[in-house]
């Protein structure tokens, strides 16, 4: 097998407090076969001026600028993966971090395992430097799928390493989900007739997840409302993509598992005191405007109302009867 390019496919807004450390990862690589594709997204920081640093250094790093407005992540990475020339493509977030030996060990898994459409690796997370955060994204085994439909997401957006023909096949990302996207992605994937992919087991990181903990949010309320419009877009496809499957049974019982993520992070949201009783409940008949409740569902989110999901195991086991 040649030695492979990789394309490395980066979305950017305003993220020049932390983009050069980003960039410098990449130049740490101990495999060199790399392009790195930047998509600003309208930066009205510094951003544009450290990229071109490392644009005029090495070429290799490509910037490419939104002409248009704003469009989010997603959007500039499709325009990422129509620039892809490599031959496998990875999406990896301006704020993030690959391990030095990170694209050397996916190349290597792809040469052992090469007759797949993507690979799956475990990643962890950072406040400020690896290391100060002890959780991990271990992707495990099991039915990926059914925990993709149910919102027990197994890995993270960069956990991937993608033939980018089979990216291109999917078209990338819908850009009409206001979130979930990589979830959508991800699911849409894994829907694929006779797809074939490869979780590498191992619980040591090749990327880390930087926790921004000054990451600029919407209202409370708007947030909570875009998750909702996002999970009433999610499960209204993949209703229709699982319809005419042997065992959509099971898998629309799955789907039970995104409802109650819409339910429960709109409790928390009020429990932490940023949501009125008046805007939750607002909030509940949103969902159950595409979600009517019956029988053990309903008794669970009269349980929520009574706060006892704090009681440990009770989301636990809610999700495992309602998801089966």
């Amino acid at each position: 097998m040649s030695k492979m390019l990789i394309s490395i496919i980066i979305p950017n807004y305003n993220k020049g407090l932390y983009i050069a450390e980003t960039l410098n990862c990449l130049l740490r690589q101990t495999y060199h076969n790399w392009e790195a594709i930047i998509v600003d997204d309208g930066s009205t920081d510094n951003s544009i001026e450290i990229i071109n640093t490392f644009t005029a250094q090495d070429q290799r790093f490509k910037l490419i600028k939104r002409k248009k407005e704003q469009k989010g992540g997603s959007s500039c990475r499709n325009i990422g993966l129509e620039q892809a020339n490599g031959e496998y493509s990875i999406f990896l977030d301006s704020d993030d971090l690959l391990i030095n030996t990170c694209l050397k060990n996916r190349v290597s898994t792809i040469k052992h395992h090469p007759h797949n459409d993507f690979w799956i690796f475990s990643g962890g997370t950072f406040y400020t430097r690896v290391g100060d955060s002890p959780s991990k994204w271990i992707p495990p085994q099991g039915k990926h799928l059914n925990m993709f439909l149910s919102h027990t997401l197994p890995w993270h957006t960069t956990s991937p390493i993608w033939k980018t023909h089979f990216l291109l096949k999917l078209k990338g990302f819908n850009i009409n989900y206001p979130r979930l996207q990589d979830v959508e992605l991800h699911t849409r994937a894994l829907l694929q007739q006779n797809v074939k992919y490869k979780v590498v087991v191992g619980d040591k990181p090749d990327f880390y997840y930087r926790i921004d903990e000054n990451r600029n949010i919407k209202e409370p309320y708007d947030f909570a409302a875009t998750f909702i419009s996002a999970v009433k877009l999610y499960n209204h496809n993949m209703l229709d993509f699982i319809k005419t499957r042997p065992d959509n049974v099971k898998l629309n019982k799955s789907l039970n598992g995104t409802y109650i993520a819409a339910y429960l992070s709109t409790q928390v949201q009020y429990d932490f005191g940023k949501l009125k009783m008046m805007e939750r409940n607002a909030l509940f008949a949103k969902i159950m405007a595409f979600h009517e409740p019956k029988g053990i569902f309903k008794i669970y989110i009269s349980g929520l109302q009574m706060g006892l999901h704090k009681i440990k195991g009770y989301n636990w086991v809610f999700k495992k009867i309602l998801t089966r």
